[in-house]
């Protein structure tokens, strides 16, 4: 398993200081990889909008 890292960034807006947004991901420390171990590893910790719209009714129905 990889080490990760959060990177914070704040994106300014163009006409004041209130259109600032904050923003968040998270990486995977790379340099820390050892050949034919962790090259296949894949995650993804993004989840499409669809997808929460079908669970969501899903779970409500099986009192989950």
């Amino acid at each position: 398993m990889l080490d990760a890292k959060w990177i914070f960034k704040n994106k300014f807006g163009l006409l004041s200081i209130e259109d600032t947004k904050y923003k968040t991901r998270l990486v995977d420390k790379g340099y820390n990889q050892k050949k034919g171990v962790d090259y296949n590893e894949i995650l993804s910790l993004f989840i499409r909008h669809m997808s929460i719209r079908i669970l969501l009714p899903l779970v409500a129905t099986m009192d989950m």
